[in-house]
């Protein structure tokens, strides 16, 4: 994967996590249990997401890092 791809990449997956997090946001501020099932899996599908996002950051912190020392 070339420098440029790496960037492209880091750019779109900003956006995507601007708006999860708007997602998340409004969701947060809705009652999912009259959803039932569905809401729950929504629910719990944004959350790991939101984890994944978590991790990707971590690990492009370190990247940074190793990059930097």
């Amino acid at each position: 994967m070339s420098y440029l791809d790496f960037k492209q990449i880091q750019k779109e997956l900003k956006r995507i996590q601007t708006d999860i997090s708007s997602l998340r946001e409004l969701l947060n501020r809705v009652d999912l249990s009259h959803f039932g099932k569905g809401g729950s899996r929504l629910s719990n599908a944004f959350t790991d997401y939101a984890t994944l996002i978590d991790l990707y950051r971590a690990k492009e912190k370190e990247h940074d890092e190793a990059k930097e020392g």
